[in-house]
């Protein structure tokens, strides 16, 4: 079930209200003024307080003041880059891909019903209470980012001429007409909803992944970077004598069959640190291990986010350079987006697929951008697992690299994985009580497509929860292991 937004959207130190749909342009331009108004009062008083501070003579005072004008620059710096990201991103639609994505979206008849869906991205609001005009301008926008005034008179009839293939095909109707202020979710035209951090958190992020570098080192790993992405590769030791190798190359040599391992959201690859250990001492999975870096959505000081694209591409480039022709891309959460658009783009570069709360399929449902963007944590819930994580989800997706990322560079069905597209050596790998991946629709369209793809479901975990399970980490590399024998 979803709930009506609160209206309330976290810009700089402000609260600021979400603009109804028909004046989204202008919402980001509307906040932003609001915040430098208010920030220019801020500003002013932390400037009274430093100054005040800095004319002491106490070393210690004199310390916390240094510190106190570093925050301030970086609170300033945070200012004028929010400013710049803020910015809407308008392209172009590419109309053939739409096209095919349309006919793709009536596969899903059988998965899903189509008022449940619909209601779910206008937050709740019963379908009988839309009107026609409702979703015509709600498909415009979730299709082709675009007010429906603003497309071309012929695209304007493909819009009408695809709700109604819809209605015909899921057996619905709607009544002519508008129901007036309706939001829907149109996540790349508000705001961007950002908390901020000080300076001392994402130090003290920086300062933790560097440590973690330094552990990854220690366990024989190599740093090496590629079109400005950094990487982590890690050879397998030679074979003892008499035993066979893993594959039909040389053991330990690099051309062997990889995994690739892509992070997702909040840490970078610190979370992972017990899963990468288990997966490099893997006996039964003696091959290289490659760890992509993606520091854009690990709450590090970095200067800009990267287009999913860019990284996909990258890490073909990155196989090429180790002259391996296919691998075995392994993927948790934001990291199955880059997964996705590898298979889509690089589809001879994929071998294998292990997808772990993949929020790259059924990425349409609304509960992924609904409760990653909007939803706010619920205080009964913050003594329990699902409830920390909820929390730490919610200050990571506040954070101005990784809401930029999500609000100005995420288009649903660019980065949706389809049926067709994914491996059929693949492992997808869910949780019963994840509430960004609808894992009994996931489950559905990939029974109705007869892919043949393994599907392992955890009843109790929510999203990211087998980071905290060992057994279950064990469960997912057993199963991996026979879709690599032989390579």
């Amino acid at each position: 079930m979803f709930l009506a937004p609160k209206d309330l959207t976290f810009i700089g130190c402000s609260l600021e209200l979400t603009v109804p749909h028909a004046t989204h342009l202008h919402a980001a331009k509307l906040s932003a003024s609001r915040t430098e108004v208010l920030s220019i009062f801020v500003l002013a008083a932390a400037l009274s307080i430093l100054t005040k501070i800095s004319s002491s003579s106490a070393w210690w005072q004199l310390v916390l003041a240094a510190w106190g004008w570093l925050e301030l620059t970086f609170y300033s710096v945070q200012l004028v880059r929010y400013h710049t990201l803020n910015a809407i991103k308008k392209s172009l639609p590419d109309l053939e891909h739409i096209e095919e994505i349309k006919r793709r979206f009536m596969s899903l008849r059988h998965v899903f019903d189509i008022k449940h869906f619909v209601s779910g991205w206008f937050f709740g609001r019963p379908w009988e209470e839309l009107r026609r005009t409702n979703v015509d301008n709600f498909v415009a926008y979730g299709w082709y980012s675009s007010e429906m005034a603003e497309l071309k008179p012929q695209v304007q009839r493909g819009v009408k001429s695809f709700v109604d293939e819809v209605l015909e095909t899921w057996g619905e109707t709607l009544e002519a007409g508008e129901t007036p202020n309706v939001p829907y979710m149109t996540h790349m035209w508000e705001p961007l909803r950002v908390f901020p951090k000080p300076l001392f958190v994402h130090a003290l992020s920086d300062a933790v992944a560097l440590a973690h570098r330094m552990a990854l080192r220690f366990q024989g790993f190599q740093h090496l970077r590629h079109k400005g992405l950094s990487y982590w590769i890690r050879l397998p030791p030679a074979q003892p004598a008499g035993q066979p190798a893993a594959s039909s190359e040389a053991p330990g040599a690099a051309s062997g069959l990889p995994i690739v391992f892509l992070h997702g959201v909040g840490f970078g690859m610190v979370p992972y640190w017990g899963f990468i250990d288990m997966l490099s001492r893997q006996e039964n999975l003696r091959r290289p291990v490659v760890l992509m870096d993606l520091p854009h959505v690990s709450m590090r000081i970095y200067p800009q986010g990267l287009d999913i694209d860019d990284v996909a591409h990258a890490l073909a480039g990155i196989l090429a350079n180790h002259d391996w022709p296919k691998a075995c891309v392994m993927a948790h959460s934001y990291g199955t987006f880059v997964a996705s658009r590898l298979c889509q783009l690089h589809p001879a570069c994929v071998h294998a697929t292990a997808l772990i709360d993949p929020v790259c399929l059924m990425t349409c449902y609304p509960d992924l951008l609904h409760n990653f963007v909007y939803r706010q944590p619920k205080w009964e819930t913050l003594l329990s697992m699902i409830g920390v994580m909820d929390v730490l989800r919610y200050v990571c997706s506040r954070d101005l690299l990784i809401a930029e990322t999500f609000c100005r560079r995420f288009v649903w069905h660019s980065v949706m994985l389809w049926p067709q597209e994914l491996p059929f050596n693949s492992l997808v790998v869910m949780s019963a009580k994840d509430d960004l991946v609808p894992w009994h629709l996931v489950k559905k369209q990939l029974a109705n497509a007869q892919h043949p793809a393994t599907v392992m479901v955890h009843p109790e975990m929510g999203h990211g929860g087998f980071l905290v399970s060992h057994a279950w980490q064990q469960q997912i590399l057993d199963t991996l292991k026979p879709m690599l024998d032989g390579c």
